[in-house]
């Protein structure tokens, strides 16, 4: 994993990574403690006791300094490690993202379903949603997403084109500029981790996007997705 400017991260990526570092400062504390604690009772017994301030004075002097000054490396090595924690990019998601649109069924794929896809998106891709034929009209054809004449997609239009074809063969439409134009999604299918993936990666702060505006280019209830 990579790390992340804490100023970049969303407000549940800021909590969780403030509750992690605070669990390693109660676990340092404790070690700390546990330390203290044995190096308190050599230090009794070096007190109140003249053979045990020769045995560990002299015979085991070596024993002696070695671990003191082990505990000490220890803790300070622990408290500069939390204090130069850095924070680590991580998939927090505000939404459920297996949730599928409604009325639509979340199957597993088999291993040779998944070997259809790019390597890369497999992870993401084990799960599909599929509309109940009982209810719905499977869709047979992609729905193609063309700018009208004279004009460009919108950037959510844009954006949706361009993830649900990365792990498929068809790819959108650019004009000269490179802008994409047009393009086709399938509204018979749906990947909902891949796509809250996506989501979360393009707009931290609105990861829910391209759910909705696939919801509402296909025509369809995600409430799970999009509540309004």
């Amino acid at each position: 994993m990579s790390s992340v400017n804490f100023e970049n991260m969303t407000k549940e990526q800021k909590q969780s990574f403030e509750l992690k570092r605070s669990r390693y400062f109660k676990s340092t504390i404790a070690i700390s403690t546990i330390y203290g604690a044995f190096a308190l009772g050599l230090f009794l017994i070096a007190t109140v006791s003249e053979r045990g301030r020769n045995l560990l004075g002299t015979d085991l002097m070596p024993f002696t300094a070695t671990l003191l000054g082990g505990m000490i490396i220890i803790i300070i090595f622990l408290v500069v490690s939390i204090l130069n924690m850095k924070p680590i990019k991580q998939e927090v998601y505000s939404y459920d993202r297996y949730a599928c649109p409604d009325y639509w069924s979340l199957r597993r794929l088999t291993k040779n379903q998944l070997n259809r896809y790019d390597s890369a998106d497999r992870l993401r891709m084990q799960f599909k949603c599929t509309p109940n034929p009982r209810l719905f009209t499977v869709p047979t054809t992609n729905d193609a997403i063309s700018a009208p004449a004279g004009g460009t997609l919108t950037d959510a239009q844009k954006k949706l084109v361009e993830v649900l074809s990365m792990p498929t063969s068809t790819q959108p439409t650019k004009d000269a500029n490179g802008n994409i134009i047009s393009g086709a999604i399938n509204c018979g299918e749906v990947f909902p981790e891949y796509l809250a993936f996506h989501d979360l990666k393009n707009d931290p702060n609105q990861p829910n996007k391209l759910r909705c505006e696939y919801a509402k280019k296909c025509n369809i209830p995600w409430s799970s997705a999009c509540p309004q």
